[in-house]
């Protein structure tokens, strides 16, 4: 079974090395097969040890940023392009920047739905509270 640690570890690996767009692709794929889930902070209680729905958005706020920031550095460092492969299948012009896109707006898409989910959630138990 593939877990959440496996996947961070790709994503880690793909970013520290992302210089063709064969990795760029590898990447976007385990991206968005992933899916919201990924990103996703399990919350209970503090009791519990897992984080408070505070803690939970903070990890998830950081999460998202670390990925975006690294994923920017390493386009922007490396000039990764569409003409950029280790196999000489350069891709279609602009096809690169269509891809980043649309990673950067599935994650920045989930983190928003997530941040609304968990607020929601704590509005949710603030009334269960109060009643």
């Amino acid at each position: 079974m593939i877990t959440r640690d496996h996947i961070s570890m790709c994503i880690s690996i793909l970013l520290k090395d992302l210089k063709s767009v064969e990795h760029l692709e590898a990447l976007s794929l385990l991206v968005l097969g992933c899916g919201m889930s990924f990103w996703d902070v399990p919350r209970q209680s503090a009791e519990d040890g897992n984080p408070t729905a505070e803690e939970a958005q903070l990890q998830l706020n950081v999460h998202v940023k670390e990925f975006l920031n690294g994923l920017e550095a390493n386009l922007l460092g490396r000039g990764l392009d569409d003409h950029t492969s280790l196999l000489d299948q350069t891709w279609g012009n602009g096809r690169c920047l269509e891809r980043v896109k649309e990673v950067v707006d599935a994650v920045k898409g989930w983190e928003a739905k997530l941040v609304r989910k968990m607020l929601d959630d704590q509005a949710e138990a603030l009334v269960a509270t109060s009643a």
